[in-house]
């Protein structure tokens, strides 16, 4: 078995660990092909069959991995992410109606966009995938401009290192994109988002000389669809979630929501006391914090 097949898997094994949440996990997959796609005028090895990035890389190697990351999650009881926003808005007219409304002010006296719930969540997951994307383009980018070969064990130890920040990392975006609460990110994430940026800063000064012509319109494309894609992804795991999850409606702040049990602000704190305090009040045993 090719060596390249075992990384797809065990790569998107830890990933899907790390996120905890399959339909985010299939839509980075798809992305980074994508992405592939795009930036192969400016690395040649992205330069790849159609049937090799559809059915073996997306469908064979990371959907298996995916599978097996979130099975192990589930096998060890792990807690669930769950990185969409549930309203309780039935008719398409009224969906309609609350996207439009996403983009208004809440009254005309205080206007507040940026702690807007659902449009809050929206782009953090978009950010989110553009900073995992832009941290898989820096390992390729950062092998191909130093000319560092694949097995070299610099490589090994960079990704290994970027997989144990990324865990506590996420962790706690995960908390500043659900909890309505916590008004800015923890300094975790700004450090790795300093780490993000330097490398991809690296990149572009000493990649200059060896790197073709920038192709924008490429680059903006990608952009793009990576905005339409986050809106999508969210999209599609609002109504997988009404499908096929059990909820519960729950009244917070006067108003009726499917939240879940393992929710994400109505249960989950950075505290154990504040964690029970609010089971407490959705009327949760405390046999269920074992």
């Amino acid at each position: 078995m090719d060596i390249f097949a075992i990384g797809h898997f065990v790569g998107w094994a830890m990933k899907a660990l790390l996120i905890r949440h399959s339909i985010i996990c299939w839509y980075i997959s798809i992305a980074w092909e994508l992405t592939e796609v795009l930036f192969a005028h400016l690395l040649p090895n992205f330069q790849e069959c159609w049937w090799d990035a559809i059915i073996l890389d997306i469908l064979l190697c990371n959907g298996l991995g995916i599978w097996f990351g979130i099975w192990l999650s589930n096998f060890f009881e792990m807690r669930r992410f769950h990185w969409e926003s549930i309203k309780d808005i039935k008719t398409a007219r009224g969906k309609f109606k609350r996207a439009v409304l996403q983009f208004t002010p809440e009254s005309w006296i205080k206007v507040d966009w940026y702690n807007n719930c659902a449009l809050r969540r929206t782009l953090a997951i978009y950010g989110f995938v553009l900073v995992w994307l832009i941290t898989e383009l820096n390992t390729f980018f950062l092998k191909h401009i130093f000319a560092v070969d694949t097995s070299h064990p610099l490589v090994f130890s960079r990704i290994f290192l970027i997989a144990f920040i990324s865990a506590p990392t996420i962790r706690q975006f995960y908390l500043f994109a659900t909890d309505p609460r916590i008004k800015r990110m923890g300094m975790q994430s700004w450090v790795y988002v300093a780490i993000c940026t330097l490398e991809a800063s690296i990149c572009i000064k000493f990649g200059r000389p060896q790197l073709p012509r920038v192709k924008l319109t490429l680059i903006v494309s990608w952009i793009c669809f990576m905005a339409v894609g986050t809106f999508a992804c969210v999209w599609m795991s609002v109504w997988w979630v009404r499908t096929f999850t059990k909820t519960e409606k729950v009244s917070i702040n006067g108003c009726l929501r499917d939240c879940y049990l393992d929710s994400s602000h109505e249960n989950l704190g950075a505290l154990t006391d504040e964690v029970k305090a609010r089971r407490k009040r959705l009327n949760i045993p405390d046999s269920d914090l074992s």
